[in-house]
């Protein structure tokens, strides 16, 4: 519930402030990555994030959004 709470809002303002966007977010309990970015664009975070720090969450999230461009 706290990452379903949580990381929508983030993953906007970070794409807002960035100009980088995602075309879907999708939040999982992937043990093994933090998140991925699909080649449509889609991104998927792993709940566990929100046993991070914030800017630690903030972080993986600015890198899959770079994972749009690149």
């Amino acid at each position: 519930r706290a990452a379903k709470a949580d990381l929508p809002g983030r993953i906007g303002r970070l794409s807002e402030a960035t100009g980088l966007k995602c075309e879907k977010l999708s939040i999982r309990a992937s043990r093994t990555k933090w998140g991925s970015c699909s080649g449509r664009n889609h991104i998927s975070l792993s709940l566990f994030l929100m046993t991070l720090p914030e800017h630690l969450r903030d972080y993986v999230i600015v890198h899959e959004l770079c994972h749009t461009v690149h």
